[in-house]
């Protein structure tokens, strides 16, 4: 894990995402002070192509763990949305580890349906995300 990590989320590694004319960051704060960020790709900066015609991916919405429950998930997921919807998109997909009950939950309270999933590597361990979308 701490490999992936390591590398995931690497200077180089974030460079190049910030970079990506096909990515981008938004970032969330409450009194000067950052509580979320989210993270959205079009094209072939999505990490799973095929899964819906004209879509984009969240591939990271984050809360700092002090700020869950707080509704900054909503504000970042109702961003998401209604970016999506005015740039032109039908519909929206991320991956959720399928451990994660939590985050499932909380997709599925949004409208999020599983229409699959998919395999990825943490260093040595094979992992599994399902795959949800929502229409707009």
């Amino acid at each position: 894990m701490e490999d992936f990590l390591r590398e995931a989320y690497s200077i180089e590694t974030l460079s190049q995402e910030l970079n990506n004319p096909e990515s981008d960051f938004f970032f969330l704060y409450q009194d000067n002070r950052l509580v979320g960020y989210l993270k959205l790709n079009v094209g072939q900066a999505q990490t799973e192509q095929g899964v819906a015609e004209n879509t984009l991916e969240i591939q990271r919405i984050y809360v700092r763990p002090s700020e869950k429950r707080q509704g900054f998930g909503t504000v970042l997921m109702d961003f998401a949305m209604q970016y999506a919807k005015e740039s032109g998109y039908d519909s929206v997909w991320l991956g959720v580890w399928e451990h994660n009950d939590a985050a499932q939950a909380f997709y599925k309270g949004h409208g999020f349906v599983r229409v699959g999933e998919h395999v990825y590597w943490t260093g040595n361990q094979a992992d599994t995300d399902h795959i949800l979308l929502k229409r707009i």
